[in-house]
């Protein structure tokens, strides 16, 4: 064989060895997490991901999942991460990498049937009532004792057992609680004004993006420190907070 030939068959193994490593860092820059339906909070979360995301060149899709299934389709690597889950519940998944700065902080209320709710209630209390809250939310299920308890697909299912007489109390986050009662104008029900469990909330991804989860890390410690997620969210919250208000007039 010519040396010419031997030249044109190494560009050509140049140039496959390009192409592969071009497609491989397209798929990179693209990346689905699992988020909720009927969340408010959770958008006010992939706001502060898009732009953290996007200052390293990835572009952050989501798919709605029931929250469950969500994490369990990120630990099997079906997906490439989780959107919002507490330190208790993500220690449950051996593939899941916890990207720790707080995305946000989680209070979860009571809500119940009334025109007043007392200031306060008694876990003793909740532990004899039945109390309706979305399966998986490991921060009422810390509090409040499994024979109390019963599980929804979601914050809306738990709204409707109340209001339908099933559970006399429905514990779940206070921003969704607030949005979904004055969407569906349930001037009925009330919520007691002390929480009763609270939590801070991280992002994480599958092991295989390793890498990614310490550069995204990274990312929002400066966002953190320089205040621009604080920012975001007062910006996202009074978006919310006027979007309830008008659903309420």
């Amino acid at each position: 064989m010519s040396f010419a030939f031997h030249r044109m068959r190494a560009r050509a193994v140049a140039c496959g060895a390009f192409l592969v490593l071009s497609m491989t860092a397209t798929a990179q820059d693209s990346l689905e997490i699992a988020t909720l339906d009927n969340s408010a909070m959770g958008p006010l979360a992939i706001s502060v991901l898009r732009q953290a995301y996007g200052k390293l060149g990835v572009d952050l899709k989501t798919r709605v999942l029931p929250l469950r299934r969500g994490v369990q389709m990120a630990d099997r690597g079906e997906i490439d991460g989780d959107l919002l889950h507490s330190l208790p519940s993500l220690k449950e998944w051996d593939n899941l990498i916890v990207v720790r700065v707080p995305l946000a902080r989680a209070v979860f209320v009571a809500y119940m049937v009334g025109d007043t709710c007392p200031l306060a209630i008694a876990r003793s209390e909740l532990a004899t009532a039945r109390v309706a809250y979305m399966r998986g939310t490991r921060a009422v299920e810390d509090v409040v004792p499994t024979q109390a308890l019963l599980a929804t697909t979601n914050n809306l299912d738990a709204l409707r057992h109340v209001q339908r007489g099933i559970a006399q109390y429905a514990v779940i986050g206070q921003l969704e609680g607030d949005a979904l009662v004055a969407k569906h104008q349930w001037r009925h029900l009330c919520k007691v004004s002390e929480p009763v469990a609270s939590a801070d909330l991280f992002h994480s991804l599958n092991k295989r993006h390793g890498q990614l989860a310490e550069r995204l890390e990274l990312v929002l410690q400066e966002m953190s420190d320089s205040g621009e997620i604080r920012r975001i969210w007062s910006r996202e919250i009074q978006r919310v907070r006027a979007g309830l208000q008008q659903a309420g007039e």
